[in-house]
């Protein structure tokens, strides 16, 4: 008797602290990176706040954790990727992340911290950086033709280094974590590196130092908030939006960012 009474005295201490546990269900996890997202939503907190919830802000450095994060379920939305990148991820993960807002634009392009001011001053065989993961290599590439400095092959949709047709002044053309991309700048052969903006903002580059830039007219490539699938329809989604794109949070994007970070707001769901 004295042993089943200790086991469900366990039993009891063990569904409390599962319990304790649990996050409330008004408490709203979103994972970003500290430029733009951090100051975005800290901005938006009081105003989501006074809905009815509580906003936390997990930060992450690295472009490879927060959807692994959202798909797990330790955080209830992301905001740092555009949708080809989730695209990539859902398909190699076998994961099915939703986008329901297209949010904002980030200028990428190359920067140098050399003393030249456009990419047809850059010495034969010099060294440029691009994006390792698929989705950005791609994108850097097609920003390197635009300036001229290569050519790629014809109808490709995904371009990777094979798809080089030519590269008239040799560079060598090395691929680096998105993150990184902005150290190597300091090198004394890199010359040009496409970087993200959310890490020209960190690293603090400057638009004196952009000499080349992706145009992405049909905003392929704007920044989403994303969400699990069976969250799409929730509330919290529909409220969150809402003080994302309101006039207040748009002219403090506009006054922070200085034409960096350009609002888009296109509702997905």
């Amino acid at each position: 008797m004295k042993k089943i009474l200790v086991i469900f005295l366990c039993l009891g201490v063990f569904l409390c602290s599962v319990s304790a546990c649990k996050k409330d269900e008004n408490t709203i996890i979103i994972g970003t990176m500290y430029q733009p997202g951090e100051p975005i939503l800290n901005f938006v907190k009081d105003k989501f706040e006074d809905k009815g919830y509580q906003l936390k802000i997990q930060l992450f450095t690295s472009f490879s954790l927060p959807n692994d994060a959202l798909a797990e379920g330790s955080i209830d939305a992301n905001l740092f990727q555009h949708e080809p990148f989730l695209n990539t991820y859902n398909t190699a993960q076998n994961q099915n992340l939703k986008s329901v807002l297209a949010y904002y634009d980030c200028v990428y392009g190359g920067y140098t911290k050399k003393n030249i001011n456009s990419v047809d001053e850059i010495p034969d065989g010099s060294q440029v950086t691009v994006a390792s993961d698929a989705s950005n290599l791609s994108r850097c590439l097609y920003i390197l033709e635009a300036a001229g400095l290569i050519r790629l092959q014809d109808n490709i949709e995904i371009a990777m280094l094979e798809n080089i047709v030519s590269n008239p002044k040799n560079l060598k053309i090395v691929p680096v974590s998105t993150e990184l991309i902005a150290q190597t700048l300091d090198d004394e052969n890199t010359y040009l590196g496409i970087v993200n903006a959310t890490y020209a903002i960190t690293a603090g580059l400057s638009k004196d130092q952009l000499i080349c830039m992706e145009e992405d007219p049909e905003h392929i490539n704007a920044n989403i908030l994303a969400v699990r699938s069976e969250d799409v329809d929730k509330k919290w989604v529909k409220d969150l939006i809402e003080v994302l794109i309101d006039e207040e949070t748009i002219q403090f994007i506009n006054d922070t960012f200085k034409g960096t970070i350009i609002p888009y707001c296109k509702k997905v769901a």
